[in-house]
């Protein structure tokens, strides 16, 4: 909570006027109207005088509290997502980077705040110079919390800013970051764990344990994938190429994942060639395939973590499960028609009769 608040926030649960204040302190009323304001400051010898009147202590009232809980986070997360839903990503963004400059140390709210803004505005449809004034807001964040934070909010961060640098082609940047995150550790951190819940009888936490290490390294795996079929594609080694689009095809279905996912690695292998037909068949599947948004409430494989909706909000249940997808395909309508890539589509038929179907639905 700013200091302009505390003090309007404690004078009003005492009862107490602005006059009433003013007098205790010997300062005048509008001075403390502006105090409440955040226009100015009381002098530094007023603050431990203040502090007693107000029956807190300095810590507080100069807001030194700098970590939030991750349920204080999580529900500050959901609050953004409702605001978008309601007011727009204008209004989302600002309430954001109110929060982090009342808590601007706490790496865990940086790097949350900024990954959040980062997926929802790869959704939101603007014109480009104004996503890009935000994507150097975010990126500020991301700074922000490979400084402030520590241990693996810290290489998270880092990670995100070598992708990040890497695409604006900042190499040496990129290293850095790259050099920042620590080697990776042979020991099976949440396998451990699991073994210690299963001996304490806590079968339930073994399992969500188990359950997100497996979902994240699974997910770990497929960029793997998509990189070494790109890297066999660009060598021209296209059997291997397709081998791997095969493995990370059964990856997604073994594991349980979207299903939109088995073809991508497809299309781009498609693309690369300028198979047109097969392009834009590809197309159409991968389209149809964002209508049925992955539920993985239904899996076998991640019940668990994922199983009890109960305590949840309608509003958030639709958030997590389906608001997202639904903004996917106009994204992915506005990236077949504007990406260089697509260029060989441009003439075919097809390939706009296909955008104004979906866009249609």
């Amino acid at each position: 909570m700013p200091f302009h608040t505390v003090i309007r926030e404690r004078r009003k649960e005492l009862g107490l006027t602005q006059e009433q204040l003013a007098g205790y302190l010997g300062v005048t009323a509008p001075a403390v109207n502006k105090w409440e304001r955040g226009n100015s400051y009381p002098d530094v010898g007023l603050l431990p005088v203040l502090a007693r009147v107000l029956k807190t202590d300095l810590n507080t009232l100069l807001c030194f509290q700098q970590e939030l809980t991750d349920q204080e986070i999580q529900g500050f997360q959901q609050k953004l997502a409702e605001l978008f839903q309601q007011q727009g990503f204008s209004a989302m963004f600002s309430a954001a980077m109110e929060k982090v400059r009342e808590y601007p140390v706490c790496g865990k709210l940086l790097h949350r705040t900024a990954v959040f803004l980062d997926g929802v505005l790869l959704l939101e449809e603007m014109e480009q110079t104004e996503k890009e004034d935000y994507q150097k807001e975010i990126l500020a964040l991301y700074e922000q919390a490979a400084s402030q934070g520590d241990g693996e909010i810290r290489s998270h961060a880092c990670y995100m800013l070598c992708s990040k640098y890497m695409a604006k082609e900042e190499y040496e940047k990129a290293q850095k970051m790259l050099d920042a995150l620590p080697e990776e550790s042979s020991l099976d951190k949440s396998t451990l764990q699991a073994r210690l819940y299963l001996a304490q009888g806590k079968s339930k936490e073994a399992a969500c344990i188990l359950e997100r290490s497996l979902l994240n390294k699974v997910n770990g795996l497929l960029p793997i994938l998509s990189c070494m079929a790109e890297t066999a594609a660009k060598e021209g080694a296209w059997e291997k190429a397709e081998r791997l689009a095969k493995t990370c095809e059964s990856t997604v279905e073994h594991y349980e994942l979207w299903d939109y996912g088995k073809e991508i690695l497809w299309l781009d292998l498609a693309v690369e060639r300028q198979e047109a037909g097969e392009s834009l068949r590809l197309f159409r599947s991968l389209l149809e395939k964002v209508k049925k948004p992955w539920n993985p409430q239904k899996t076998v494989l991640y019940n668990h973590i994922f199983g009890d909706m109960s305590d949840k909000k309608p509003e958030q249940k639709n958030w997590e499960t389906g608001f997202v997808y639904e903004k996917m395909q106009s994204v992915l309508l506005a990236d077949y028609e504007k990406n260089p890539r697509y260029e060989f589509l441009r003439d075919q038929e097809g390939f706009w009769q296909l955008l104004e179907e979906f866009r249609g639905k």
